[in-house]
């Protein structure tokens, strides 16, 4: 069974067909509530500290409300901060390219400081700059997708 979503957060006002929640008990769906305004928080925090990605959280709390709340979830992609991330990972698997390179900055900028001011051991810094490595590579490969980036524009007359 599908739920009908209008998609106003890509900015189309088309409509998306996303699965329905299903029915789960009560203290399942709470749980997931919980959890998702949880993870929904941390992202809100990482808007702002440098240290805490925003998108895998934003994500998972997306994830939580869809399995808790149809409500919720809508609410949560109707969002002009949240909603066009949720909205590219949910439809087409990719990261808005705003927040990819504002994420592989934070991230490279973020380890280079630990690295040269916190870190004091080699072997320490040589892990820290190996998972950095990991984690921008990582980002770096997955697909970009805006919804500018699809929108056509009628050729000059």
């Amino acid at each position: 069974m599908d739920e009908q979503v209008t998609d106003r957060a890509a900015g189309t006002g088309e409509v998306a067909s996303l699965p329905a929640a299903t029915p789960r008990a009560r203290p399942v769906r709470v749980m997931f509530v919980v959890l998702g305004t949880v993870f929904l928080a941390i992202a809100a925090v990482g808007i702002v500290v440098p240290v805490l990605p925003t998108t895998p959280f934003v994500l998972l709390a997306a994830a939580c409300y869809l399995r808790a709340s149809a409500r919720l979830h809508e609410r949560l992609v109707r969002s002009r901060t949240f909603g066009p991330t949720i909205v590219a990972w949910q439809e087409h698997r990719a990261i808005p390219p705003r927040a990819k390179a504002i994420a592989i900055v934070m991230i490279t900028g973020t380890f280079v400081v630990s690295i040269v001011f916190v870190v004091e051991h080699l072997v320490l810094q040589l892990g820290l700059a190996a998972l950095g490595a990991t984690l921008v590579v990582w980002l770096a490969r997955r697909p970009s997708w805006s919804s500018a980036a699809t929108t056509t524009v009628a050729p000059p007359e």
